[in-house]
């Protein structure tokens, strides 16, 4: 079980350092049309910062330490851009 615990943590990284990286670059105007337009920040801004956000969060995965503050602190990550999805 800790195998696949693994497994899916680094998956999970790795997804999220892909796509921190298209926000700061390929579909990073595509990223800006998800933003909601009551946020009172650019939305270039939050794309770029998510972005950085999301890379941070997915090598904290890959490394497999701090499991239980990088889990929480990863769903925290989640809930607050959800409504951007």
């Amino acid at each position: 079980m800790k195998i696949a615990r693994n497994a899916g943590q680094i998956l999970l990284g790795a997804a999220l350092i892909y796509a921190g990286i298209t926000h700061l670059t390929t579909s990073r105007i595509e990223f800006q049309a998800q933003v909601p337009t009551w946020l009172p920040l650019s939305a270039d801004f939050v794309v770029l910062a998510s972005g950085v956000v999301e890379i941070c969060l997915g090598i904290a995965l890959t490394s497999l330490q701090y499991r239980r503050y990088v889990g929480w602190v990863t769903a925290a990550f989640f809930i607050a851009i959800f409504p951007g999805n």
